[in-house]
């Protein structure tokens, strides 16, 4: 992936971070986030982390 500028990198970790705490709000365990969302559970752990994808960091 190429090299995001600083802001999108902070974008992308924040908003992983309210993914992540919404769903430990809503009491969801990983596998059943990514199975409601029909994203495999390796994609939301790249979302929840900041890692992202390239087609999401354009979109950042």
């Amino acid at each position: 992936m190429k090299s995001l500028n600083p802001y999108a990198q902070r974008d992308l970790r924040e908003f992983g971070a309210h993914v992540r705490n919404w769903r430990k709000v809503h009491n969801l365990t990983a596998d059943e986030l990514a199975a409601r969302a029909d994203i495999g559970r390796s994609t939301l752990r790249d979302i929840e982390t900041g890692k992202g994808t390239t087609q999401f960091a354009a979109v950042m």
